[in-house]
């Protein structure tokens, strides 16, 4: 593997690898060549800029770059962006740029290295791994210029409430299977950016059933799977309000709007939505973050459209794209 120094010339081809790692999940951006290229000019043209790249015989296969900061008593770096390419992951490319970097870091009389990353994804766990600490006494803050503050639903007062995501039920490869949870999986990530609390809602089925208590079925599916601190509910009705104490506890945190996502649409998700409703609380359902599967009168995706639009939408709740959650 060849080490280089960041330059101009290498704009192209990190341009190409940053738009095929961050316009993928888990992140779902939407970065042009345009975006990128303006971008890492920018932070290019800074004072204390320092960046590496990585090639090898098939080309380009990872960069770091950020800026040298100098405090009163000692030197920092600040890491902006780290990128590899998607089908070099995991194979120990970004573990080796990053220690080629923190040596070079060194010799340039760095004392401490610093990034922003979102909490609870798999970005941390590689930091941490390599020996990066979370400052708990930091706290990351931003305000917006433009109108709301995280979105024209979302407020300090928002859950996301994830129902029934479980292993069984997406084994059985419900409607809009890949879309549904990398819908999911989006959300999850940008309200924990966003410091907004994500709680889970689990089915029991009973003895006998594909979510009986305890056994892999039951478990919450992997790529949707809780942090360690996330709450959990239990229930053994469709609503996630009978007899959860859910209720209690979002009333507790004074919370006022829950986005609702999960499954199945007609089932849980419904009785739930309709539960909140009643309980007061604003309730907003993200487009095509509902599924459910076929029965013997309507497909999965005509359950989904219909209570997205006829039972729920101005009645229950608030349907909306996606992407305007947290515009």
């Amino acid at each position: 593997m060849i080490y280089e120094p960041m330059n101009e010339a290498h704009l192209p081809e990190i341009s190409e690898m940053y738009i095929a790692a961050f316009n993928a999940p888990p992140w779902n951006d939407r970065w042009t060549n345009e975006t990128v290229t303006n971008r890492l000019r920018q932070m290019m043209n800074c004072d204390g800029f320092m960046g590496l790249v990585c090639v090898e015989d098939d080309g380009m296969n990872g960069m770091i770059l950020g800026n040298i900061e100098h405090f009163y008593d000692c030197t920092h770096f600040s890491i902006k962006e780290f990128c590899v390419r998607l089908d070099c992951r995991g194979k120990g490319v970004g573990t080796q740029l990053l220690s080629e970097f923190e040596k070079r870091l060194a010799e340039r009389g760095v004392d401490e290295v610093y990034l922003f990353t979102s909490r609870g994804d798999e970005t941390e766990a590689f930091y941490q791994k390599r020996g990066f600490d979370s400052w708990n006494d930091m706290v990351m803050m931003g305000k917006s210029l433009h109108g709301a503050k995280l979105g024209r639903c979302v407020t300090e007062k928002t859950v996301l409430l994830v129902v029934d995501v479980q292993t069984a039920l997406m084994e059985s490869h419900p409607y809009n299977e890949i879309g549904f949870i990398e819908n999911i999986r989006q959300l999850i990530q940008i309200a924990r950016q966003n410091n907004i609390e994500v709680v889970y809602v689990r089915h029991d089925g009973g003895v006998g059933d594909e979510l009986e208590k305890n056994t892999k079925g039951w478990e919450i599916y992997h790529k949707t799977a809780p942090s360690g601190t996330d709450k959990i509910f239990d229930k053994n009705y469709n609503s996630a309000f009978k007899e959860t104490g859910l209720h209690d506890y979002l009333s507790a945190k004074g919370v006022e709007t829950i986005i609702l996502v999960g499954m199945a649409t007609e089932y849980c998700i419904d009785a739930t939505c309709k539960a909140a409703f009643e309980h007061g609380y604003k309730v907003v359902i993200p487009h095509a973050a509902t599924t459910t599967f076929d029965n013997e009168f309507l497909s999965g995706e005509s359950s989904v459209k219909y209570f997205e639009e006829k039972i729920w939408n101005g009645r229950f709740a608030s349907v909306i794209p996606i992407d305007e959650v947290f515009k």
